[in-house]
């Protein structure tokens, strides 16, 4: 995707966190430890929290770090809705 002139791409790993590539650099951005109660919806949890923190202004590590907290709190609650939580929640769970 990047040779196509695609600038960042981020690739979700679960539990692990996710990947972030852009051109000449690779960076791991660790996930959180939760217990998972269903997965409905962490994906599209993860790309809107990840597009919403870079609108406000958040460098890519800080909007992943936040992306994968709001996908842990999603992934921890029943149901797709479970990661539709305030901002200070999501920060909050972060520490």
């Amino acid at each position: 995707l990047l040779s196509y002139g695609i600038s960042v791409v981020v690739v979700t790993q679960a539990a692990q966190g996710c990947m972030i590539y852009t051109q000449g650099q690779t960076t791991h951005v660790p996930g959180f430890a939760v217990d998972v109660v269903d997965v409905t919806g962490a994906g599209d949890t993860f790309g809107g929290s990840f597009v919403a923190a870079r609108a406000l202004g958040q460098n890519l590590i800080d909007a992943a770090r936040f992306a994968n907290a709001t996908a842990a709190i999603c992934v921890g609650g029943l149901g797709a809705r479970a990661g539709a939580v305030a901002r200070e929640v999501v920060e909050g769970y972060m520490g």
